[in-house]
């Protein structure tokens, strides 16, 4: 179980977070990405590069003392884990940093649908990138990650 204050208040903290991400994810998804595919418009950068500052920062939190390494401290069986998350943070930014790039390109049809793809399989790493981090906090901190 949760031995403190302090160990709900990391916790939430991250709930909100990934909430925001998947928010946004699931926007880009079902109502932003097919508009455009369909219209054959560019999306503006300011939408990917809007996401690439939310991760950065949720990122950076991270591997700052949040609640990743509140959980290392916790269990410190769970240092491998925590690395090969943290690792894959600057992957996760290059990919999305070359997305936004292809986005500068000439945009037809066939490049929207192939942004498109590239954005849903980026999505999902994502997704699953948080999915491993609620893993972790389930380990280090309780039965379950959802905080009232």
């Amino acid at each position: 179980m949760f031995e403190s204050d302090e160990s709900h208040t990391w916790l939430r903290h991250l709930q909100t977070q990934h909430r925001s991400i998947n928010d946004r994810l699931f926007h880009m998804e079902t109502a932003l990405l097919p508009a455009l595919e369909s219209m054959g418009e560019q999306p503006p950068p300011c939408v990917l590069e809007d996401l690439r500052t939310e991760l950065m920062r949720h990122f950076q939190q991270e591997e700052e003392g949040g609640c990743l390494e509140k959980a290392l401290c916790r269990c410190p069986s769970l240092g491998e884990e925590v690395r090969e998350i943290e690792a894959e943070h600057p992957r996760l930014l290059h990919d999305l940093d070359q997305l936004i790039e292809s986005t500068q390109n000439p945009w037809n049809g066939v490049e929207a649908s192939r942004i498109a793809k590239a954005f849903e399989n980026l999505a999902q790493r994502i997704r699953n990138h948080e999915a491993a981090e609620n893993r972790i906090l389930v380990q280090a901190f309780g039965t379950h990650a959802d905080i009232p």
